[in-house]
């Protein structure tokens, strides 16, 4: 048996993971950080932008407002399209990662021993099984 915390917990779950992800859809997964980033940072600029265009208004100046009412309209526009691009990312990557886990447990299965895996799989101790027989 091994200790508490040494062969499992969340940390390297995560990790294990993660390491699925990159290896199932490395650009899916940097789309998808890139996103992210996008959409955490588009409301405070939406703001900041806001807060130009209702400046400018205030001031009378509505030559000097245009620039910053054509950003803000931009990056509404720019977060719509964002969340689409969220959307198709998540449904990319689930699909790849599915098509990635299914090819790693076909591989397994059909390697010398998979068969016992796949027959008697409470049988054979977790983690050591594929070991035994390749």
């Amino acid at each position: 048996m091994t200790p508490r915390g040494a062969a499992g917990g969340p940390i390297p779950t995560l990790a294990h993971a993660a390491g699925i992800y990159l290896r199932a859809a490395p650009a899916t997964v940097v789309l998808r950080a890139a996103v992210s980033l996008a959409t955490s940072l588009a409301p405070v600029a939406t703001a900041w932008l806001t807060k130009a265009v209702l400046d400018q208004l205030s001031r009378g100046s509505g030559r000097n407002m245009l620039p910053a009412a054509a950003a803000l309209a931009a990056s509404i526009g720019l977060l719509a399209v964002v969340q689409h691009l969220v959307h198709y990312a998540d449904q990319e990557m689930s699909r790849r990662v599915a098509a990635y886990t299914q090819d790693r447990l076909f591989v397994a299965v059909g390697s010398p021993g998979g068969a016992l895996l796949a027959q008697y799989p409470l049988s054979l101790p977790c983690g050591r099984c594929c070991n035994w027989f390749a």
